[in-house]
């Protein structure tokens, strides 16, 4: 019929070994000294203003909003530094 029955056999095995490839290199590999030395990815924030806000991370672009009812929230390491600076934040644990 058409050229496409052709090649069907082909794409399976191209991708059946590309999904082998991936598991490969999704292998878990055991934590290694530096990883426990290494700064937390994220921390929490308690929001210590007034009003509700909305602010945006300088480091990953993310916006976090925070309100009455949602006083606390985990922030990624990077933006709360600088949210912190505002000091409408400090850190919680």
């Amino acid at each position: 019929m058409s050229c496409c029955g052709r090649t069907r056999p082909v794409s399976r095995e191209r991708t059946a070994a590309a999904a082998i490839g991936a598991r490969q290199e999704t292998a878990i590999s055991p934590p290694s000294a530096a990883s426990a030395t290494r700064t937390p990815s994220a921390v929490w924030l308690r929001y210590t203003g007034g009003s509700s806000v909305r602010m945006r991370g300088p480091v990953t672009g993310r916006e976090y909003v925070f309100s009455d009812r949602r006083l606390i929230q985990r922030i990624d390491a990077g933006d709360a530094a600088a949210l912190v600076q505002t000091r409408l934040f400090r850190q919680t644990w």
